[in-house]
């Protein structure tokens, strides 16, 4: 199975980047015990979804350059000084620590957190009727190898006819069938 992690920090509370930075790659090593094939965080500011995301265990992926310069402009912004404060719009960022089970880590697009259109997601656990389910819903495009992408394309289809957040998720979690936790985000949506 995979971790995942989340948090939510309000701009009410005038936390500094280091605090954050420190308890994300904190949440990355913890729920690297979960699964360790690949990594990836998704960070929310206003009405914008960053993804970054590596088939590599998280305890490396926080040594990255790449990753800690997309965790700098993320929380900070591209155009901020470095300094030890966050913008204030609030932030929400969720991570997931991946053991394959199927769809290759090596293939980019399998590794999470997924995108499906203006959907973000993180998925711990296993949809064991993704196939009858991609099935009934003929008309999705799949574009991973895993089973976690039908879990944010129902989740989709039901905000895009209109459905609440809460009746979306409720609608998917009758279509699948299996043990699962998720998180998700979403992209520019008038809710």
């Amino acid at each position: 199975m995979c971790g995942i992690f989340g948090i939510i920090i309000s701009p009410a509370k005038r936390i500094t980047f280091n605090t954050a930075k420190l308890t994300v790659n904190r949440l990355f090593r913890l729920s690297e015990s979960r699964g360790s094939d690949s990594s990836g965080l998704s960070v929310l500011a206003g009405d914008m979804i960053q993804v970054y995301k590596k088939a590599e265990k998280a305890s490396t992926l926080i040594r990255n350059r790449d990753y800690n310069k997309f965790l700098s402009e993320a929380l900070l912004g591209k155009n901020s000084r470095r300094t030890n404060k966050l913008d204030f719009r609030a932030k929400t960022i969720i991570g997931h620590t991946r053991m394959t089970t199927d769809g290759s880590e090596n293939m980019h697009h399998n590794n999470q957190p997924l995108i499906c259109d203006q959907t973000v997601g993180v998925h711990n656990g296993i949809v064991v009727n993704a196939d009858a389910v991609w099935a009934h819903f003929s008309n999705f495009s799949r574009k991973y190898e895993v089973d976690s992408e039908i879990i944010f394309r129902l989740i989709q289809y039901y905000i895009d006819k209109k459905y609440t957040i809460h009746d979306s998720a409720i609608n998917t979690f009758q279509c699948i069938e299996g043990m699962t936790s998720i998180a998700c985000m979403f992209g520019k949506r008038d809710f």
